[in-house]
């Protein structure tokens, strides 16, 4: 215990208490200024906005209402996304809209589907982070697609699952051989009614060519993709990069890649897929900025675009093959040999080559081997994806590209004027990728019809009903029951408005339970909820408890800091007052006053 007694009387000494009082009023201080700024940034600001409305849409951007706003509902527990519209044109309303949220700010990831207003269709987080989400097309019927599993960096191990419109797993695809698992990057189905999915899996190479003193025995992610039977799960063709294209020759600089098999390096990064009608495909390779053409029965390269490759003479003075982290390759018109494609322009923060990033559409003359720029698209906020993102082309007048990390979509014209961009988080947090979506896409005619019932539940005199997933409801109908094991009655119905809709209750008390009807266009039942589940006194209750607690803690802190200032004044000393002799051995007084 002696040891111990220096310690205590240096701590206990003039000077170490004074630089103590100094060093917790300077973060009061630098606390004080922070929580002011968050005051006026989430306190004040939003007052603004309401007494000036105009001003709200440039207040999402700035993050005053959060990096990532969500839509919360009372009879569904999930949080939606709640994009708004930065620009907008009526030719960009109806139909759905596809995305598969993930990222640091994402409540509930998972599917979703909303409308083009942004209103929530369906969602789920049973699957947990998906990528690639779809709807695609199966023997005449349409399917939810995507990938789920376990995501490790910017790869995967998982398997692809197709949900028919119950939203039940009706097909579970996965890779074929040994170890390999099915990777993030893609997952299409043919015309030939088989599966394209990109596959996750390490190989050993010799790698002492490499800078950084790599080993004879390093490790790499192969650019590898199978086509696969969907019925059977049965392999019908497999295509690696290894045999085909250097791994020295990528334009991808990792640091750490390559030592151990817990971090290889990703050499080539294949993050697209596409089978042509002539039985050959069209892949995307991130880390060699090329696309290439595959013959379907030998598997040799027929060609590449773009990259270290020399095959076509650029007509377009380098904008039709010097694109760079590309995605999304995708065949427009085969015929007339028109491709499209982002050009994402940067991969991360070691690799910014473009100012922003954009939609690409190239046209090809496979005889002569030239390239010539059709349309660029390029956002009107100039927004840059370091990863992910796609092109749709929507019909013949208009495309879609959704930004990948940055969480946003935009459509354009054909000749690339933009008509509509839809943002999901704050751009002033774009380049955080608090929010991203690996693809977006619009579709028109999902038709959902699940088997559970609507939700519904009471809250504040009013009963709140949702069905998610349902997409055939036009009508909601209230209905009542006078006593126990009594006929239901008709008390109202309205128009379904939107995801979440709500009655108000009868004023009179002559009903014991209320339940609602899902009716169709014609007003037949579609399903009944279950009785509606009354308010419960848990939130008010803990309302009340979190308040007493922080009275509880203030008056704590008000009495200390009274009966400080009390003792300050009894000894004759201002309470903002430091004897700086104290400190520095000076004969001066300092006040901060």
């Amino acid at each position: 215990m002696r040891s111990l007694r220096p310690l205590g009387q240096w701590l206990t000494s003039p000077r170490v208490r004074a630089v103590a009082r100094i060093a917790a009023f300077a973060i009061l201080a630098i606390a004080g200024i922070l929580l002011a700024v968050l005051f006026i940034h989430r306190g004040l600001l939003p007052v603004v906005a309401w007494l000036i409305p105009a001003l709200r849409l440039p207040f999402l951007d700035f993050a005053v209402y959060g990096p990532y706003p969500t839509q919360q509902f009372v009879s569904f527990d999930l949080h939606a996304p709640k994009p708004w519209r930065t620009l907008w044109d009526k030719s960009c309303d109806g139909g759905q809209i596809f995305i598969g949220p993930n990222g640091p700010s994402v409540t509930d990831s998972g599917p979703v589907i909303t409308d083009t207003n942004g209103e929530l269709i369906w969602m789920t987080h049973e699957y947990n982070t998906v990528m690639n989400f779809d709807m695609q097309s199966y023997r005449g019927k349409d399917y939810l697609t995507f990938w789920t599993g376990n995501k490790t960096g910017s790869n995967g191990r998982g398997e692809m699952l197709m949900l028919d419109s119950n939203y039940k797993v009706a097909y579970r695809i996965q890779a074929v051989g040994g170890e390999n698992r099915g990777d993030i990057h893609e997952f299409r189905l043919t015309d030939d009614n088989t599966a394209l999915i990109a596959v996750y899996n390490h190989t050993q190479a010799d790698l002492r060519s490499w800078p950084g003193f790599r080993p004879s025995d390093g490790w790499l992610v192969d650019g590898l993709f199978q086509e696969i039977d969907v019925e059977t799960n049965e392999l019908l063709f497999e295509w690696r990069a290894i045999n085909h294209f250097d791994p020295i020759n990528n334009y991808y600089f990792d640091p750490f890649g390559g030592y151990f098999e817990s971090h290889p390096y990703d050499y080539y990064h294949l993050n697209s897929i596409a089978k042509d009608s002539k039985g050959n495909y069209l892949i995307s390779s991130r880390h060699f900025h090329h696309i290439a053409y595959i013959e379907g029965k030998t598997g040799n390269v027929l060609w590449t675009l773009g990259g270290h490759s020399k095959d076509f003479k650029d007509l377009s003075h380098g904008k039709a093959t010097e694109h760079q982290w590309q995605h999304n390759a995708r065949w427009v018109d085969e015929e007339k040999g028109i491709l499209s494609f982002m050009d994402n322009g940067a991969a991360g923060p070691l690799h910014v080559d473009a100012p922003c990033s954009k939609g690409t559409m190239v046209q090809l003359d496979t005889e002569n081997m030239t390239a010539t720029l059709l349309h660029s698209y390029v956002s009107p906020n100039k927004v840059r994806a370091a990863s992910q993102g796609n092109l749709q082309v929507i019909n013949d007048d208009q495309v879609l590209v959704g930004w990948g990390a940055t969480a946003a979509y935009t459509e354009f014209t054909m000749d690339g004027t933009p008509l509509c961009e839809v943002h999901y988080s704050a751009g002033l947090l774009f380049w955080f990728e608090r929010w991203k979506s690996y693809r977006v896409h619009r579709h028109f005619g999902w038709v959902g019809k699940p088997d559970w019932p609507p939700s519904a539940r009471v809250k504040g005199g009013r009963v709140y009903v949702s069905w998610n997933g349902a997409t055939e409801v036009k009508f909601w109908e209230l209905q009542g029951v006078k006593k126990e094991g009594g006929k239901w009655e008709s008390v109202e119905t309205t128009e379904k408005q939107g995801f979440e809709d709500s009655f108000a209750l009868p004023s009179k008390a002559e009903f014991v339970h209320y339940r609602i009807a899902a009716l169709d266009s014609e007003k037949n039942v579609l399903h009944h909820s279950e009785p509606a589940q009354p308010e419960g006194g848990l939130g008010w209750a803990a309302g009340v408890a979190i308040g007493v607690a922080v009275v509880a803690v203030l008056s704590i802190c008000a009495w200390y800091g009274v009966r400080h200032w009390a003792r300050r004044r009894r000894e004759g000393r201002n309470l903002f007052t430091w004897e700086y002799k104290e400190l520095f051995g000076q004969d001066y007084q300092y006040s901060r006053l």
